[in-house]
């Protein structure tokens, strides 16, 4: 085996560990996509936050960050997933963060 073989495969490794780390950060990023939406449709129906929270983590990936703000006429609902720890390890953050506003409905 030549040294210009070694390194190649060495190289293909971190390339594919990379690939893989960025491809599970895009699935992050469509399950934090619904796990809000999940929670603002809870939340814009006046339901408890507690209730809008176990919802909307039970969409997340493990470990994800919901949290739940709202003015007068509108609540929004934020989902952060944990950082991958390649990408974290390199000082990039590209954690998948997704917040979805939602009109309050009012009930007659």
């Amino acid at each position: 085996m030549t040294i210009e073989l070694a390194f190649g495969m060495i190289v293909f490794a971190l390339l594919l560990l990379l690939t893989l780390t960025a491809i599970a950060t895009g699935l992050d990023h469509i399950r934090v996509s619904e796990a809000s939406r999940v929670g603002a449709r809870l939340a814009a129906r006046s339901e408890p936050v507690s209730h809008v929270i176990a919802a909307a983590k039970d969409q997340a990936p493990d470990g994800s960050v919901v949290s739940v703000t709202g003015d007068g006429g509108s609540v929004v609902v934020t989902v952060r997933a944990p950082e991958r720890a390649p990408f974290a390890r390199l000082g990039w953050d590209v954690a998948a963060v997704a917040r979805s506003v939602a009109p309050r409905e009012l009930r007659p």
